[in-house]
């Protein structure tokens, strides 16, 4: 198979020579790595055949100033953020359907555009981040009355207070490329806070192992930028056995999907025991915190 070919190059340049003065990112640690996904999205949906499409990424790649190039040929990471991206809005569509008056709240949103991507026209979402990272986002999104964002840290708890929640509406919380920068206790606390403000509220998070904790700094765009991993799992069993209202609901890896793009991986993966750890190293979970209060006995 050939590699994958897309033009490595650093797309504010482009817009610069159309007449339009580039946005300079001045972000540093953990909030700088939302422009991983942002420019593997941008790439993704370069290709003929692509995993997911965000145009919203790629409109959003074109006005910025930033040196691209430090994620030189990151193909693994390419693949692992369109395959993460499409099973969490493929999950989330799916809640959207069996509640399609939810309320939905996106954890370390950076530039992602989910909402748009899955809006019904009746959900309630909340896009929550930094205060630093939300003054860059509304340069590309706008509040509304169905989605609104929220310029606080996912560890201030105050933002809970900020969701409400209707009588008898169901909550999604969506965690996706944040969790494995919180140390065990922090997120231990997140899912305790959540099941005491919203029992019943489902999450879906994406997590890694922590046999790719130890090793993050092998993970090509992330060698540049100080933001280093702190917790891991090999299954979301492990966080549902910290407390007995948790219940687990679904769990889907990476290296299943599809096979094709993944390379000399797929191969690799006939051998039992590499392909249990690619399976615990990227993965999305989906688990239920405690009975919704409403729900009938």
């Amino acid at each position: 198979m050939k590699p994958d070919k897309h033009p490595f190059r650093t797309p504010s340049r482009c817009d610069s020579r159309r007449g339009r003065a580039p946005l300079r990112i001045e972000l540093a640690g953990v909030p700088e790595t939302l422009l991983i996904p942002l420019y593997m999205r941008f790439l993704e949906t370069q290709r003929p055949n692509p995993i997911i499409r965000d145009d919203k990424a790629r409109e959003i790649i074109e006005t910025l100033d930033y040196d691209f190039t430090r994620f030189k040929r990151p193909w693994i990471t390419q693949v692992d953020i369109a395959v993460r991206t499409e099973i969490l809005d493929e999950a989330t569509s799916q809640f959207i359907a069996r509640h399609p008056q939810a309320t939905i709240v996106n954890l370390g949103a950076g530039l992602d555009g989910r909402f748009l991507r899955v809006n019904n026209g009746r959900i309630t979402w909340f896009d929550l981040d930094l205060p630093e990272v939300v003054e860059l986002r509304r340069k590309f999104y706008q509040d509304s009355e169905q989605n609104r964002t929220i310029a606080k840290s996912i560890l201030d708890w105050s933002w809970l207070d900020e969701i409400g929640r209707p009588l008898g509406q169901e909550v999604l919380i969506i965690v996706e490329g944040v969790l494995p920068y919180f140390t065990e206790d922090q997120v231990r606390t997140l899912f305790a806070q959540i099941v005491s403000r919203f029992p019943g509220a489902e999450v879906l998070f994406q997590s890694t192992s922590p046999e790719c904790v130890k090793k993050h700094r092998k993970i090509r765009p992330l060698k540049h930028m100080d933001a280093p991993f702190r917790w891991g799992i090999n299954s979301a069993q492990e966080v549902v056995s910290w407390d007995c209202r948790y219940e687990y609901v679904a769990e889907w890896a990476f290296i299943d999907r599809p096979l094709e793009r993944w390379r000399g991986l797929r191969y690799v993966c006939l051998l039992t025991p590499v392909y249990r750890r690619l399976r615990e190293a990227m993965k999305i979970s989906h688990v239920r915190l405690g009975s919704h209060p409403f729900a009938s006995v």
